[in-house]
């Protein structure tokens, strides 16, 4: 074999190797993609909601004694 044809060989063994052990690694990234992206979507759920309560606060006159009831239930 020649030279070329060795590091040619010797490349695809070293890639096919490294690719078969990345392969749990990569599994377990889409896995902690999901987990952040769930994370992400609670994060802006509650976002959402306190920005409601925010509102309700701002809508109410500053006198109503339920207005932070309200805004916390």
């Amino acid at each position: 074999m020649e030279d070329k044809q060795l590091i040619d060989l010797f490349q695809k063994t070293v890639s096919a190797i490294l690719e078969e052990q990345l392969q749990p690694l990569k599994t377990e990234m889409r896995s902690i993609k999901q987990e952040v992206n769930g994370l992400r979507e609670e994060m802006q759920e509650s976002n959402r909601e306190i920005n409601r309560r925010l509102d309700l606060l701002t809508e109410e006159k500053p006198g109503d004694n339920n207005v932070i009831m309200r805004a916390i239930n």
